[in-house]
């Protein structure tokens, strides 16, 4: 069973993810780290899907984090980098 409370954390080589106070995040290293977050899944077939069968999944969010990025995992809350904000706002 999907629990729509939990966050799901990919690492890439390379790369890591400091959790400071149980609930920020921020990625270091040079590759990615993904984030799945179930919050808002709608529907999914996966608690009863056997090998080989295939997945669907409605509404699943997932982030990918580079470095300088972060994430609230209590509020499934993606953070872009400082710089990534500065540059952002000179193309608006």
């Amino acid at each position: 069973m999907i629990n729509p409370g939990c966050v799901g954390i990919g690492l890439d080589e390379d790369k890591a993810l400091l959790i400071r106070h149980t609930y920020e995040a921020k990625c270091i290293g040079s590759g990615m780290v993904v984030i799945i977050d179930w919050s808002h899944l709608n529907h999914s077939n996966i608690s009863n899907v056997e090998e080989g069968d295939a997945v669907c999944i409605e509404n699943l969010v997932v982030h990918i984090l580079i470095s300088d990025n972060g994430y609230l995992i209590k509020e499934n809350k993606f953070q872009p980098s400082k710089d990534f904000l500065r540059v952002e706002k000179h193309l608006i």
